[in-house]
């Protein structure tokens, strides 16, 4: 076999044959590192703290990152168990209702009767009841309308009143943890023009 059929022929042409890969790299014009170099060494120590700077900057986000999404399920976990009993205080509230009607039609002289002050005392622990899960009434007559907190049914005009103030309560409202659950329904004060 000749030299040019075992080695290719621009290694042939370029009379680089025997030499070191490292060699004929260099020979052809191709910058080789040199691990001795110092200019390489403070080239890559240059960019290594940018690179570090970034990877760290990456970090701290993530970490913040990370933080804010555990407050933010902190909190709505914390509103889940605030409202998670909404739909129970919403069957119980028409109970707690008739109670309230129910003593308002009670006659006077009635009110001392054991039976009525057993209804009064079942009514003072829904309302005990009610209080510790932080559920309030919603307050009314006397009151400015508030769209937000009142639903009216009705209108009346009443001289010495002011304009959109409750005259009366025909269903009671309530809030939880300040959030109304249930508009009080009310009738409100229209001025005439």
């Amino acid at each position: 076999m000749s030299d040019n059929e075992q080695n290719p022929p621009s290694v042939l042409s370029s009379g680089l044959k025997g030499k070191s890969p490292a060699s004929a790299k260099a020979s052809a014009g191709e910058q080789i590192p040199n691990p001795n170099n110092q200019a390489d060494d403070d080239q890559a120590a240059a960019t290594e703290p940018s690179l570090t700077d970034d990877y760290k900057n990456q970090w701290l986000r993530a970490m913040a990152d990370y933080q804010n999404l555990k407050k933010d399920h902190a909190r709505d976990r914390e509103e889940w168990v605030k409202y998670s009993n909404a739909g129970l205080l919403l069957e119980l509230l028409p109970v707690v209702r008739h109670f309230k009607e129910a003593m308002k039609h009670v006659p006077a002289d009635q009110a001392s009767l054991e039976w009525v002050v057993g209804i009064q005392h079942i009514k003072k622990q829904f309302d005990e009841f009610l209080a510790r899960l932080g559920v309030t009434e919603i307050a009314t007559v006397g009151e400015q309308f508030d769209p937000q907190r009142h639903e009216a049914i009705g209108q009346q005009t009443v001289a010495d009143r002011a304009d959109g103030e409750i005259l009366e309560e025909v269903q009671a409202g309530y809030a939880l943890q300040g959030k109304v659950i249930e508009p009080a329904k009310v009738i409100v004060n229209q001025k005439e023009d």
